[in-house]
């Protein structure tokens, strides 16, 4: 009898407390004419997590219900004038979460759904906020169809709306320097979102956002270039025999074609048989002709399942970042499928304003098979800015992390040539941070704060 009160007694709680849980995700648009409070309402509690943290939603295009998710974290060494790094993870529909929980964030999840704090974390050091980015990616949501982002600048005007709003809410970072620092298919959200400050910060018409940087972390950012060299490396790597690698070259050939032809979606298609894989379900030519899944690590097998996503997807994490009755999605097909147009469209034309005024970061692991280092430098060469001659005449530098005296020191290779920044990063593959986070987190310390990296010339 006792022991069925104590059962009545925690349904009752149970119950009450589900039903305080508010369904409704907390929308800070709501509260740009009342910052304090919407901060106040942002504030992550809850988590058993020592450091603050804030979370919700801001309304960036409000004829298709566009609405944006963060999660924002204030460096851990509380130095208020910290720069400001923007994440963006890519996909296209992959959630930033997943570079929250797996790769430079405060913290990870473990089994038990626990978190573990990460001593690698780039917020010990920068204040983070992590953007699901476009409409319908992570937390991230759109209530018509035609909210979904079709091309890089539906992107860069909603992501622009995201943070002149994120600055009224939290105005004490706006004078602080600001990064963007994007990965993967963020190869163009980062150059697109960057030039839109630009070019806003000119028109003078919003709150000026004091952007320093860009950084790209293994990037696609011009298709044309960066699909051709697939099938030499592969053979090379002795994954193809010769016959495979013309094979490959054909498949390379096709996508150039389309591209010119303007028909990028047709260039798309053909680039999904061959090696990405989201639409075709047939196996690519990649997968059937090696066995291997991981296109993003020719030295890994596939990374195990991150349980981050039960662990946001429990009650009271819901209830303490703000997302209502929202659904999550670790990766939305329905972006992807909207972007197909996007894939083989290149950002090419806004990087030289970008790396002629300001710093940009081209980083790549050496075991990246889905956009290798050397198809991302055959794009550099190309690369028409004030610093092109320089660059194709300099001399990498070995980069070096750690004191043990042997080759596991050797964290990379380096070029720096006026405002460019160009990394290969050693024995990581397409997840970077992940895979290497001491070396990342070397990487773009050094690079925020102008500091050397630690190596000597490659003579």
């Amino acid at each position: 009898e006792i022991s069925m009160k104590v059962v009545l007694l925690l349904c009752v709680v149970i119950g009450l407390a589900l039903s305080q849980s508010d369904p409704n995700p907390l929308i800070l648009t709501n509260y740009l004419n009342d910052p304090a409070t919407g901060k106040s309402k942002s504030e992550v509690t809850g988590i058993n997590w020592d450091y603050p943290s804030y979370a919700g939603y801001f309304t960036t295009q409000e004829s298709t219900g566009n609405n944006l998710f963060f999660w924002f974290f204030p460096a851990q060494n509380n130095n208020s004038d910290a720069p400001l790094i923007m994440w963006l993870n890519g996909g296209p529909g992959a959630t930033s979460m997943y570079g929250l929980f797996a790769e430079n964030g405060p913290f990870s999840v473990n089994e038990n759904l626990e978190l573990v704090a990460r001593n690698t974390t780039w917020n010990q050091q920068f204040h983070m906020v992590f953007v699901d980015n476009p409409a319908g990616t992570g937390w991230s949501f759109t209530q018509s169809t035609a909210g979904y982002a079709t091309n890089q600048q539906d992107v860069a005007t909603n992501l622009y709306s995201f943070l002149t709003q994120f600055f009224t809410i939290y105005p004490e970072y706006v004078d602080n320097d600001f990064y963007v620092s994007a990965e993967s298919y963020g190869g163009k959200y980062g150059p697109s979102i960057s030039y839109e400050i630009v070019e806003q910060n000119k028109n003078g018409k919003n709150t000026k956002i004091n952007f320093k940087g860009l950084s790209v972390g293994d990037g696609l950012m011009d298709p044309i270039t960066q699909v051709q060299g697939f099938a030499d490396a592969w053979y090379y790597l002795g994954l193809l025999d010769a016959n495979e690698r013309q094979e490959g070259l054909v498949y390379e050939s096709k996508i150039r074609d389309y591209i010119l032809q303007g028909d990028y979606t047709a260039a798309f298609l053909v680039f999904d048989q061959y090696l990405n894989g989201d639409f075709w379900s047939y196996g690519t030519f990649y997968n059937n002709k090696t066995a291997l899944t991981n296109y993003y690590n020719f030295d890994t097998p596939d990374y195990p399942p991150n349980p981050y996503p039960q662990y946001m997807n429990q009650s009271y994490v819901r209830d303490a970042i703000h997302v209502g009755a929202g659904t999550f999605w670790d990766y939305n097909i329905t972006v992807d499928q909207m972007l197909q147009g996007d894939w083989m469209k290149s950002v090419r034309d806004v990087i030289p304003t970008l790396v002629n005024d300001y710093k940009v970061m081209i980083y790549n692991g050496q075991y990246d098979i889905i956009l290798p280092g050397p198809q991302c430098e055959d794009f550099l060469r190309t690369l028409v800015w004030n610093g092109q001659d320089e660059y194709l005449r300099s001399q990498k530098s070995i980069w070096t992390v750690g004191d043990s005296g042997t080759d596991n020191d050797i964290a990379g290779y380096i070029r720096q040539v006026q405002g460019l920044t160009q990394i290969i990063v050693r024995q990581a593959g397409h997840l970077l941070p992940q895979d290497q986070p001491e070396r990342a987190l070397d990487m773009i310390t050094n690079w925020i704060l102008d500091q050397p990296f630690k190596g000597r010339p490659a003579n």
